[in-house]
């Protein structure tokens, strides 16, 4: 007898952020999140995708200014893609973020990507 095993984690294919830049002077800001995402046997069960400002968490879902994320939710058109929102908080302060997207699989197999330079 013969089986396929999962042996890889999920491949991140895209990231897109919908604003290249937010102004929460006056109150928070709200951005559109997508990853594109793809799994060679089990298939994908989870997107995550955290961001980090000057040092400290600022991320999707403005909670805290310590420790903001987003779990994202599968897309109903698009099989690969995952999308989400996120929060920016008011005065979450000038510097550029550096985002986190985290991709697990059925078979619990976990692939980080970030944009960090």
């Amino acid at each position: 007898m013969r089986s396929h095993t999962d042996r890889t984690a999920p491949t991140v294919t895209g990231f897109r952020v919908s604003a290249r830049a937010v102004d929460t002077r006056t109150g928070p800001a709200t951005i559109r999140l997508r990853v594109d995402v793809r799994d060679d046997i089990s298939g994908v069960t989870s997107v995550r995708v955290e961001a980090e400002s000057a040092g400290r968490r600022v991320a999707p879902g403005g909670m805290a200014y310590d420790n903001l994320d987003a779990d994202l939710t599968r897309s109903a058109t698009h099989k690969n893609r995952w999308t989400g929102r996120a929060v920016v908080p008011t005065w979450a302060g000038t510097s550029e973020w550096t985002f986190t997207v985290g991709a697990r699989d059925k078979r619990r197999h976990v692939r980080s990507l970030s944009t960090e330079k």
